[in-house]
């Protein structure tokens, strides 16, 4: 649906270089990898899945042309983002001991795994706080440093090596 609305929407277009082709090129060339195994109908679907991601994308990414095109693009995904963390947030507001299965350990909001789920953490906070530094509302900020200190709490609840790293390498 991303892709799709990006190639829809009207305006300028960026002209992406002949090499941002490969990403495409190379999600074809793996369907050959997974020919041969046992699974390989969930590894086609993976690969597909790898398809049109990289797709979308390289649709998306033509369509920043300027500032407020790209501030347009990082409020959507924040959007989508937060709802994400606001979600896994109602976890722990509802079912404390449900969210730490097994006594106080890894935060495993409705049974996800802490590993996958930090990842969203991690995106959110950098999108999070490039918004707070760019935006010129008042009110917008609050809740765009809500959010930031939610996701960052979040990540460190999930006590993912993988989502620190990523988390600190965003908000560099």
């Amino acid at each position: 649906c991303v892709g799709l609305a990006a190639a829809l929407q009207r305006g300028p277009r960026r002209q992406l270089p002949l090499s941002t082709l490969l990403w495409p090129m190379l999600g074809l060339c793996s369907f050959l990898c997974v020919v041969n195994l046992i699974d390989r109908d969930m590894a086609i679907i993976l690969r597909a899945q790898w398809l049109v991601l990289t797709i979308a994308a390289l649709l998306v990414v033509r369509t920043i042309v300027d500032e407020q095109s790209l501030k347009r693009l990082v409020f959507a995904f924040f959007v989508g983002f937060a709802i994400s963390c606001l979600l896994t947030l109602s976890a722990l507001v509802i079912d404390p001991a449900g969210a730490f299965p097994g006594g106080f350990g890894r935060f495993k909001p409705y049974g996800a795994n802490p590993n996958q789920i930090a990842i969203v953490y991690s995106v959110t906070a950098p999108l999070a706080a490039y918004l707070v530094l760019r935006s010129q509302r008042g009110l917008f900020k609050v809740v765009c440093l809500g959010i930031l200190g939610i996701a960052i709490a979040q990540s460190l609840l999930t006590v993912s090596r993988s989502s620190m790293l990523i988390l600190f390498i965003g908000m560099l």
